[in-house]
């Protein structure tokens, strides 16, 4: 086994760990987990993104994986704009660029200025309203493993978040870092 550290994300454009699976290739279990892939999203008759073909080597992990991502997207306690928030939050802190390139666009469709979206880009939180800039330094701090134990922040989102918002903003951030994680491991990134 090499010491040698692995290349960088999208040194091999075009490399995979595995092979992405193909639907006209795809065993019972797998078509019945893009299926429900597809179905949470709409998305039916659509290619499969690229780290989810990828994923879905392991259907069960995928599907469960796909389950969590749609429940942050589209169904958590937080609004739309915080939703994208917490994803987008997540994405700058890890430099998960794909998810960034698709969701910029999408934060902005849900009433994020320009200038507002220079701000999440750039971490300046105080240019930012008090709930968007609660909301990413939140998924900030998840996405990056810092506690907040004793912070301002700390007291911020016990004042102005439910419990289940809380969570919410915790685990889109963590959901997101962990597709990043599986992106940069499994796929070159440059593709994704």
């Amino acid at each position: 086994m090499s010491s040698d550290p692995p290349l960088a994300p999208g040194a091999i454009l075009g490399w995979r760990l595995v092979p992405p699976v193909d639907p006209n290739n795809a065993t019972v279990e797998q078509l019945a987990a893009i299926s429900g892939f597809h179905a949470a999203r709409g998305t039916e008759g659509r290619p499969l993104p690229d780290l989810f073909a990828v994923l879905f080597n392991a259907p069960e992990a995928a599907a469960r994986l796909a389950s969590v991502t749609a429940y942050c997207r589209f169904e958590s306690s937080l609004s739309p704009l915080l939703r994208e928030v917490a994803l987008l939050a997540s994405c700058y802190a890890t430099g998960f660029e794909y998810e960034v390139r698709h969701h910029e666009p999408l934060v902005q469709a849900a009433g994020m200025s320009d200038r507002d979206l220079q701000a999440l880009r750039a971490g300046e939180w105080g240019r930012l309203a008090v709930d968007v800039a609660m909301v990413a330094a939140l998924s900030r701090a998840v996405a990056l493993g810092t506690s907040i134990r004793g912070s301002q922040l700390e007291d911020e989102v016990r004042r102005n978040l439910s419990a289940r918002q809380i969570v919410d903003v915790t685990v889109t951030a963590a959901q997101y870092k962990a597709l990043q994680c599986a992106g940069a491991v499994l796929t070159s990134m440059a593709d994704l």
